[in-house]
């Protein structure tokens, strides 16, 4: 099997005044395999990367190697009641502080949608984050039920809030969008369950991290 080639690493040897000879010593391997590694052809273990951790002149650490930093995808926001207004053109991304698989993005609650002091700014939002797997693969998520989800309806319309169950009958579920208590049925295409969030007011380096389209 073909993984995927580790950049970061080959980075960091690259700036590093080491040669691959004398990591693969340090880290009691031969250089053929440190190769094989960096070039995709044999994973980085946990074990490996606990040692490149050790050493100094590559400046980094265990997560980096194993959890590198990625871009989370930013594909919308929302308001109360109201469908994800979804980026058209391009999507900004945004780097946020816990590892995240590649195929998560995230969406953003900016409160209330009128004058209001629950109206909330871009760079102040809320970023809520999903799996993506679902929606490239027009699945519903098995754990969606009574659970937070994101889901796009047959109306090729994204929206937030609690999914209930599915209607033999009428093939469609119940759903509340997130902050009201107004339930309705509809027919979906995918659901994604919600993973985790975070108050983009408490992140750093998020200025003018929204092109609204």
């Amino acid at each position: 099997m073909i993984l995927a080639m580790n950049d970061k690493l080959k980075t960091l040897i690259e700036l590093s005044p080491l040669t691959q000879k004398e990591i693969a010593a340090k880290l009691g391997t031969n250089q053929i395999h440190l190769n094989k590694v960096l070039n995709g052809r044999a994973s980085l273990t946990t074990r490996m990367a606990k040692k490149l951790a050790t050493i100094p002149e590559l400046k980094t650490s265990e997560q980096d190697l194993i959890y590198p930093t990625l871009p989370l995808d930013i594909a919308g926001h929302f308001y109360v009641g109201q469908q994800v207004e979804t980026y058209k053109t391009s999507r900004p991304n945004l780097y946020v502080p816990t590892p995240i698989k590649e195929n998560y993005f995230g969406v953003i609650y900016l409160g209330q949608d009128y004058s209001s002091p629950f109206k909330l700014d871009i760079n102040d939002g809320e970023c809520m984050v999903f799996d993506g797997t679902y929606e490239k693969n027009k699945e519903v998520d098995p754990a969606f039920l009574g659970k937070l989800n994101i889901i796009e309806c047959d109306k090729n319309e994204l929206w937030v809030g609690w999914l209930d169950a599915k209607s033999k009958r009428t093939g469609k579920y119940g759903f509340c969008p997130l902050g009201t208590s107004a339930w309705m049925t509809c027919k979906i295409q995918w659901a994604s369950t919600f993973i985790m969030a975070w108050n983009l007011a408490k992140l750093e380096g998020i200025d003018n991290l929204v092109q609204l389209d």
